[in-house]
Protein backbone atom coordinates (compact mmCIF):
# COMPACT_ATOMS: atom_id res chain seq x y z
CA UNK A 1 0.00 0.00 0.00
CA UNK A 2 2.79 2.44 0.89
CA UNK A 3 4.44 1.86 -2.49
CA UNK A 4 1.14 2.64 -4.22
CA UNK A 5 0.88 5.91 -2.34
CA UNK A 6 4.49 6.73 -3.31
CA UNK A 7 3.65 6.03 -6.95
CA UNK A 8 0.76 8.52 -6.78
CA UNK A 9 2.71 11.12 -4.78
CA UNK A 10 2.43 13.87 -7.41
CA UNK A 11 -1.33 13.45 -7.72
CA UNK A 12 -1.80 13.45 -3.95
CA UNK A 13 0.10 16.68 -3.26
CA UNK A 14 -1.98 18.89 -0.98
CA UNK A 15 -4.06 15.91 0.17
CA UNK A 16 -1.28 13.76 1.62
CA UNK A 17 2.13 15.39 1.97
CA UNK A 18 5.20 13.35 2.80
CA UNK A 19 8.89 13.74 2.05
CA UNK A 20 10.05 10.10 1.97
CA UNK A 21 8.99 6.51 2.52
CA UNK A 22 10.51 3.63 4.45
CA UNK A 23 9.48 0.24 3.08
CA UNK A 24 10.45 -2.75 5.23
CA UNK A 25 10.23 -6.11 3.48
CA UNK A 26 8.08 -4.36 0.90
CA UNK A 27 6.76 -5.96 -2.25
CA UNK A 28 4.94 -4.67 -5.33
CA UNK A 29 1.24 -5.34 -5.37
CA UNK A 30 -0.75 -4.13 -8.38
CA UNK A 31 2.01 -1.82 -9.58
CA UNK A 32 2.26 -3.45 -12.98
CA UNK A 33 1.77 -0.14 -14.79
CA UNK A 34 5.05 1.21 -13.38
CA UNK A 35 8.40 0.58 -15.01
CA UNK A 36 11.80 0.30 -13.41
CA UNK A 37 12.90 3.63 -12.02
CA UNK A 38 9.56 5.32 -12.63
CA UNK A 39 8.51 6.14 -9.05
CA UNK A 40 9.98 9.47 -7.97
CA UNK A 41 9.94 9.41 -4.18
CA UNK A 42 12.91 9.31 -1.79
CA UNK A 43 12.72 5.86 -0.27
CA UNK A 44 14.53 3.51 2.05
CA UNK A 45 14.05 -0.20 1.35
CA UNK A 46 15.04 -2.56 4.18
CA UNK A 47 14.78 -6.31 3.75
CA UNK A 48 16.46 -9.61 4.53
CA UNK A 49 18.84 -11.09 1.98
CA UNK A 50 18.56 -14.58 0.55
CA UNK A 51 21.06 -15.67 3.21
CA UNK A 52 19.04 -13.84 5.86
CA UNK A 53 16.19 -16.30 5.36
CA UNK A 54 13.23 -13.93 5.60
CA UNK A 55 10.45 -16.51 5.64
CA UNK A 56 7.60 -14.01 5.21
CA UNK A 57 8.70 -12.02 2.12
CA UNK A 58 11.12 -13.25 -0.54
CA UNK A 59 14.09 -10.92 -0.92
CA UNK A 60 13.59 -10.87 -4.70
CA UNK A 61 10.11 -9.40 -4.19
CA UNK A 62 11.63 -6.55 -2.16
CA UNK A 63 14.38 -6.05 -4.77
CA UNK A 64 11.74 -5.88 -7.50
CA UNK A 65 9.84 -3.20 -5.58
CA UNK A 66 13.01 -1.16 -4.96
CA UNK A 67 13.79 -1.26 -8.68
CA UNK A 68 10.55 0.64 -9.42
CA UNK A 69 11.94 3.70 -7.60
CA UNK A 70 14.27 6.16 -9.34
CA UNK A 71 17.98 5.52 -8.98
CA UNK A 72 19.59 8.14 -6.81
CA UNK A 73 16.54 8.76 -4.64
CA UNK A 74 16.20 5.26 -3.21
CA UNK A 75 18.47 3.48 -0.75
CA UNK A 76 18.49 -0.29 -0.32
CA UNK A 77 19.60 -2.01 2.87
CA UNK A 78 19.75 -5.75 2.39
CA UNK A 79 20.71 -7.51 5.63
CA UNK A 80 21.24 -11.04 6.88
CA UNK A 81 18.89 -10.96 9.89
CA UNK A 82 15.66 -12.34 8.46
CA UNK A 83 12.32 -10.55 8.74
CA UNK A 84 13.38 -7.76 11.12
CA UNK A 85 14.57 -4.18 11.01
CA UNK A 86 18.26 -4.43 11.91
CA UNK A 87 19.51 -2.32 14.82
CA UNK A 88 23.25 -2.98 14.64
CA UNK A 89 26.07 -1.55 12.57
CA UNK A 90 26.47 -1.06 9.70
CA UNK A 91 22.71 -1.15 9.01
CA UNK A 92 21.60 1.29 11.70
CA UNK A 93 24.19 3.77 10.44
CA UNK A 94 22.76 3.52 6.92
CA UNK A 95 19.26 4.13 8.28
CA UNK A 96 20.49 7.19 10.22
CA UNK A 97 22.26 8.52 7.11
CA UNK A 98 19.05 8.25 5.08
CA UNK A 99 16.98 10.01 7.76
CA UNK A 100 19.52 12.83 8.20
CA UNK A 101 18.74 13.98 4.67
CA UNK A 102 15.31 15.09 5.89
CA UNK A 103 16.24 16.97 9.09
Amino acid sequence: MAASVCAQRGKLEGVINFRFAILCSGFALNLLEFEQGSINCPSLHIFGSDHGRDRQIASQASRDLASLFEDGCSVVIEHDSGHIIPTRSPYIDQIKDFLRRFL
